[in-house]
């Protein structure tokens, strides 16, 4: 199924209102986000930062759900696991603070739609 189709298929809807920073990502270069997701009377919000080249446009509901897709997928490994795919660091304190993250909006995100569904999604 495409992305499309899930977002069809969930009735999934967002809404966006400006931050001033996300407290995961240390550029203040870039432009963040407060998304609200709902689907089927589920409801989430997250903080998501799109680099400035982007120049304010306010982020697609596709272009969230494939970067949650992506975050979440190192998530079921070890933290040592977790670095070495993603080339962090393991004794960074950064690097925990993300997978932890990480982790919480896997959760968050599971409630939310099927994982499983998520997971088969052609982006």
């Amino acid at each position: 199924m495409n992305i499309q189709e899930f977002i069809t298929k969930n009735n999934i809807k967002m809404t966006v209102n400006p931050r001033s920073s996300n407290s995961i990502m240390d550029d203040d270069t870039m432009d963040h986000w407060t998304c609200h997701l709902t689907a089927n009377k589920k409801k989430m919000s997250l903080a998501y930062s799109m680099g400035s080249g982007h120049k304010g446009r306010e982020p697609r509901l596709d272009e969230v759900l494939e970067c949650l897709q992506s975050d979440i997928n190192g998530v079921d490994s070890t933290f040592a696991n977790f670095c070495d795919e993603l080339g962090y660091n393991q004794d960074s304190r950064k690097a925990e603070k993300i997978y932890k993250a990480c982790k919480r909006l896997k959760v968050s995100l599971g409630r939310l739609v099927s994982l499983d569904e998520l997971s088969e999604v052609e982006f």
